[in-house]
């Protein structure tokens, strides 16, 4: 009896459990992005997080923004978003480091540089 039931608390645990940082859902905005040590100011591009799908939305105007849906994975401290779009005009796949996480602010790294978002 004593098995079966740390059988279904295993089952119960390992089903709530997220494939990512549950901090990680949710909506984005970029604030920064450092390229070579140069930080660059952005308030126009969004991410939004949810069950290994991204969104990234710029806006172009107020009443225009270009979207890109793309799939993400979080091993460990790596955070990879991959293209599932053959048309897009970025690269196929990104790998960024997860220096921060916290439910108000997430800091990415790649090898160029760095981008800080603030989370609304």
């Amino acid at each position: 009896m004593n098995k079966l039931l740390f059988i279904i608390l295993i089952l119960v645990f390992c089903s709530c459990t997220h494939e990512y940082d549950p901090n990680l859902r949710g909506q984005w905005q970029l604030k920064t992005r450092t390229i070579y040590g140069i930080i660059y100011p952005v308030d126009t591009v969004f991410y939004a997080f949810d069950n290994r799908i991204v969104c990234i939305r710029e806006r172009i105007t107020p009443l225009e923004c270009k979207e890109l849906f793309m799939e993400f994975t979080q091993i460990n401290d790596s955070l990879i978003i991959v293209s599932v779009d053959d048309t897009a005009k970025i690269k196929p796949s990104e790998r960024y480091k997860i220096e921060e996480i916290t439910s108000t602010k997430l800091r990415l790294t790649d090898a160029v540089g760095e981008l800080v978002f603030r989370k609304f």
